[in-house]
């Protein structure tokens, strides 16, 4: 279910993930770029609709499907976001 999830930005660089916490990935992507990329990917999973809320140092992305909750969300000054997906 999280495999469309799996397809990275052009010129993000994953740097890990554990069981319990969301994946990290460095990239200098933010705003409407994360959300024009990830809108779909989170489409393919269930998890929408995704809305996105853009400041100057950050964005906040959510989604909530009938069975899969998701977020991805950036800080612009460490070039930096997390990606969460909780599914059942």
């Amino acid at each position: 279910m999280r495999k469309p999830l799996l397809l990275l930005l052009p010129g993000a660089e994953f740097c890990g993930a554990t069981d319990a916490g969301p994946v990290v990935v460095v990239s200098p992507l933010y705003g409407k770029d994360i959300e024009a990329h990830y809108a779909p990917l989170f489409a393919k999973v269930g998890c929408q609709p995704f809305t996105c809320d853009v400041s100057a140092s950050s964005t906040v992305c959510t989604c909530k499907g009938k069975d899969a909750r998701g977020r991805v969300e950036t800080d612009s000054d460490i070039e930096a976001f997390s990606l969460h997906l909780q599914s059942r």
